[in-house]
């Protein structure tokens, strides 16, 4: 026995929440394929205000949930997102280059190891696809960290683009799911 149940039932978030989500990631991505140096440093602001309440409320919530104990470990994280963020919102600029070129070696090292892996696997009998995934992994870490400079200016372009054209789908998503 099948029930039909309407489309909108299923829908958790409002529609006017998804159109909001489209234009700000709409804007955010014209801004970084256009003015890319202002728009990081915009971004980055953001993360640092993000980091520096983030820590706050951690350490609040040590003294309002009831942690038990794991108070410590939202004490540390409490105290590293206060100090994160007052380092980015003192020095955007600096935090900025530090952050996408930690970015880009922190997936330059997880490609050579989840090639390793996957290489690994390969001749553990798993067959052709992990070895050729491997192989593409490991190429993959050793560009991105042979090339830190370019390979920024790529996720940034990339970024871009997925802003741009991800918030045209939510702004036609959120249009769509007006009219339900």
């Amino acid at each position: 026995m099948s029930v039909n149940v309407p489309e909108k039932m299923y829908k958790t978030t409002p529609w006017w929440i998804t159109l909001i989500e489209g234009v700000v990631a709409t804007i955010v991505g014209i801004f970084l394929l256009t003015n890319t140096g202002h728009t990081i440093e915009v971004l980055v602001q953001l993360l640092g205000l993000f980091w520096l309440v983030g820590g706050i409320l951690a350490i609040v919530s040590i003294f309002v949930a009831d942690t038990g104990v794991h108070w410590f470990w939202s004490l540390l994280v409490g105290i590293l997102g206060i100090i994160a963020g007052i380092i980015v919102l003192r020095h955007p600029l600096w935090s900025s280059v530090v952050e996408i070129s930690f970015l880009v070696i922190f997936l330059g090292v997880v490609g050579l190891v989840n090639g390793g892996i996957d290489l690994y696997k390969a001749f553990k009998g798993g067959g052709w696809n992990s070895a050729l995934m491997g192989i593409v992994s490991i190429l993959f870490g050793i560009f991105l960290l042979a090339q830190p400079q370019f390979s920024a200016r790529v996720f940034i372009a990339l970024f871009g683009f997925i802003g741009l054209f991800g918030g045209i789908v939510m702004i036609l998503i959120g249009i769509r799911n007006r009219n339900y």
